[in-house]
């Protein structure tokens, strides 16, 4: 903060120092830069000149700090002449931490909805079954009631002649004797 523009307004050599700083930790910061200047290939006035050097590396799957910080080398760039930086995107460094929770969270979400439709399925589907069985104890009573009614009658009538034949010979028995 001593060198920071806003402390020392009007000053060239501090707003001249603080850009130095601020591409010193641009080159410390990026790691294809860092690489670079470790070798000696590049000093921190010149890493606007690494940009196009190519540096292939094997395409592996890392976690989600080392991916950040990945992707944050290869976009990372010094601040031009005027001091201004690239802006920060946030977005890309919430997907990165967090990236396993919020995916974590939908798939849990899915889950839930599916067994709560799931749940809505299956309550329904036992409302049908329960109206099915009504259906057909109603169908078995109405047969019992109106069908096996008639097969009752037929005993009824026979019985009902047999004691009205048995009446009559009581009553001519007791008629003769």
């Amino acid at each position: 903060m001593i060198y920071h523009p806003d402390r020392n307004e009007g000053s060239e050599s501090a707003v001249k120092k603080f850009r130095e700083i601020n591409q010193a930790y641009e080159v410390l910061g990026n790691y294809r830069l860092r690489r670079l200047y470790d070798k000696g290939i590049v000093h921190t006035a010149g890493a606007q000149y690494a940009q196009d050097i190519p540096d292939i590396e094997p395409d592996v799957e890392d976690d989600a700090e080392t991916k950040f910080y990945k992707s944050r080398f290869k976009k990372s760039k010094v601040a031009d002449s005027d001091g201004r930086t690239p802006i920060y995107n946030f977005d890309e460094w919430s997907r990165s931490h967090y990236g396993k929770n919020f995916d974590r969270r939908q798939a849990a979400q899915q889950k839930y909805d599916r067994l709560r439709r799931q749940k809505e399925i299956n309550i329904v589907s036992g409302q049908n079954d329960l109206v099915i069985f009504a259906f057909i104890f109603a169908s078995v009573a109405m047969y019992l009631i109106f069908v096996a009614e008639t097969s009752y009658d037929t005993p009824k009538h026979k019985a009902e002649e047999r004691h009205r034949i048995s009446l009559e010979e009581q009553t001519k028995s007791k008629s003769d004797g």
